[in-house]
């Protein structure tokens, strides 16, 4: 087949094999709490962990912004080509693609509640970006909407020189073929980031639930929180990246799938065993960090799970279950 679901397939194909691997059989009863995970589990869930650390990490070590830009001028650029793009893209290149489209498509002119920019850094000061209505694009193969609506507000304050705050509202992608098949990305809830003289947090509480048909073949939840401390002096106010230091996460993530007959889930606690070195250079998102540790244990069973082990800007890291 070709269209939604062709270009879905390595994520269907991943969450598959996690479902199968985890339930060996077909139990319809729903989703269990899963306390074992072997390698290849690992491995695919420990892939969605790093993209989505990755994203965080880099939406809060660059801070320059245009004036206006980024995923159909919603003004903020570590939403769209950090955190957001970045997440899409580990799931579908056809979402990430179509999202590219998007910035320039006439088609797609999201209402902005208030563009008002009082210190020009390219955050809107307090603004609702809402897309049902107001963006699809079509061509030759499919169809492209996006709805829901995005909440950004500017953080800065005398202690702040940079920072922002978003709220992602019933924020979904939705690619429907010409056959009809619908591949559909949907995000709700938080993240921001805050940067001062002397340190640099970020937070993330989001969920992602991908659908094929709308039929559900898995979701997420990403919540955490990452601390960072330059590694000699101060941030300068008039940084546009940060500069060499180490960043340290703790908080959960879970991960469920569902394909209809057999799912699972599991929820883990996530810790910095070796502080991750960012060396302000690096222009990877997925992997940013020169050397550093991960664990990421199953919440019920903290003697099961797996590390991810960073060795280099742009080097893919290693996951190893224990």
């Amino acid at each position: 087949m070709t269209g939604a679901w062709r270009l879905a397939a390595g994520t269907v194909v991943l969450a598959g094999a996690l479902i199968l691997g985890a339930c060996g059989g077909s139990d319809s009863s729903g989703p269990k709490s899963a306390t074992t995970i072997d390698q290849g589990q690992a491995a695919s869930i420990g892939s969605s962990v790093a993209s989505q650390i990755g994203s965080i990490t880099s939406g809060l070590t660059s801070f320059s912004t245009p004036a206006v830009g980024g995923f159909s001028g919603l003004g903020i650029r570590s939403l769209p080509g950090r955190l957001l793009t970045n997440k899409v893209k580990s799931y579908s290149p056809r979402i990430q693609a179509s999202l590219a489209k998007l910035d320039t498509a006439s088609t797609c002119n999201p209402t902005v509640s208030d563009t008002t920019d009082t210190d020009g850094d390219g955050i809107y000061d307090n603004a609702i970006v809402t897309f049902t209505g107001h963006c699809t694009e079509v061509d030759s193969a499919s169809t492209t909407t996006v709805t829901g609506s995005v909440h950004i507000v500017d953080t800065d304050s005398p202690t702040t020189f940079f920072g922002y705050a978003v709220g992602l509202n019933a924020l979904a992608i939705t690619i429907t073929d010409t056959s009809g098949t619908s591949l559909a990305i949907g995000f709700g809830g938080t993240f921001g980031v805050g940067v001062s003289a002397a340190t640099a947090t970020g937070t993330q509480d989001v969920q992602t639930a991908l659908r094929v048909n709308n039929t559900l073949v898995f979701n997420d939840h990403a919540n955490w929180a990452v601390s960072y401390t330059p590694t000699g002096g101060n941030i300068p106010n008039t940084s546009t990246q940060l500069p060499a230091g180490a960043l340290a996460f703790n908080g959960s993530y879970s991960f469920a799938g569902d394909a209809g007959t057999t799912s699972n889930n599991w929820t883990f606690a996530i810790g910095t065993t070796t502080p991750l070195a960012y060396n302000g250079s690096c222009l990877d998102d997925t992997w940013p960090f020169d050397s550093g540790q991960l664990t990421v244990a199953i919440s019920a069973n903290a003697t099961v799970g797996f590390t991810v082990d960073y060795a280099g800007c742009g080097v893919a890291g290693t996951v190893t279950a224990f």
